[in-house]
């Protein structure tokens, strides 16, 4: 018979995991406890931060749940974002498309409008916390070098190759790919795309050793960008270093501005 000095098992040993689950699925984890923008639970002492372990062994969980074998293929994913281009993955001898179905069985991977990703941004996250600097660097630069090989010729590729080569320390193959891109972008017509990749390519140049002849191509880029949208002092300035970096009389009147862009 219960009686009110009888123990009372803490509700939260069984209620928190499962509530942590569930906000785990729901991609609001982040936010558990009140300070994280997500579903701002604020209860007073430790259940907010049974919550972060709930949530946390929810990732360990499933990660656990992954074949030994499928370790070498998830922390290959791991760096090239939430979603994922198994042909990128692939591994000479590795049946890739039977490690990414054990994932999606383990409630690592899905299939969302038909291309793979991670099902959770946690997951991954996990994942590359597990990875040290030089692990980290050889797989973006492995990355990076499958791209370029698999799309040598197609330009939208190029963006991709340049940011995992940056990641990887590689900043001059990153300065070279983020400037063909750039140029690709501003051809079609998207010049904010093309201002942010230019810009990449130039913050890069700081960096590196460039000719002048490929700093001037960068600003004039740049400047063609910040132009088409609109953007008239920001390209003012490009346009402006570019004709110091090409050692070229600054124009002295607004009308001559227009001729210093096409030179």
């Amino acid at each position: 018979m219960w009686s009110p000095a009888a123990p009372v098992a803490d509700p939260a040993r069984f209620v928190v995991p499962a509530v942590a689950e569930h906000l785990f699925h729901r991609g609001v984890g982040a936010g558990v406890g009140g300070g994280g923008g997500g579903v701002g639970v604020d209860w007073a002492g430790g259940p907010e931060r049974v919550f972060s372990g709930g949530v946390k062994k929810a990732v360990e969980r499933r990660l656990g749940r992954a074949l030994h074998a499928a370790r070498s293929f998830l922390q290959r994913a791991a760096v090239t974002g939430r979603q994922l281009d198994l042909s990128l993955l692939h591994e000479p001898g590795e049946d890739t498309h039977a490690l990414a179905l054990a994932c999606a069985e383990a409630g690592i991977l899905e299939v969302t409008e038909q291309a793979w990703r991670f099902s959770h941004d946690k997951l991954r996250e996990r994942l590359l916390a597990d990875h040290t600097d030089a692990k980290r660097h050889a797989l973006h630069l492995g990355l990076a070098w499958r791209i370029s090989a698999a799309h040598p010729e197609d330009p939208l590729y190029a963006g991709r190759a340049a940011y995992h080569f940056r990641e990887a320390g590689e900043w001059a193959k990153a300065e070279a790919n983020f400037t063909r891109a750039a140029e690709s972008a501003l051809r079609r017509g998207a010049s904010a795309e093309a201002e942010a990749l230019f810009g990449h390519a130039h913050t890069l140049q700081r960096l590196i050793s460039v000719s002048r002849l490929q700093r001037v191509r960068v600003l004039r880029g740049l400047s063609e960008a910040r132009f088409a949208q609109g953007k008239l002092r920001e390209a003012d300035l490009s346009l402006r270093s570019r004709c110091e970096a090409a050692a070229l009389p600054l124009p002295e009147t607004a009308l001559d501005w227009p001729k210093a862009r096409l030179k």
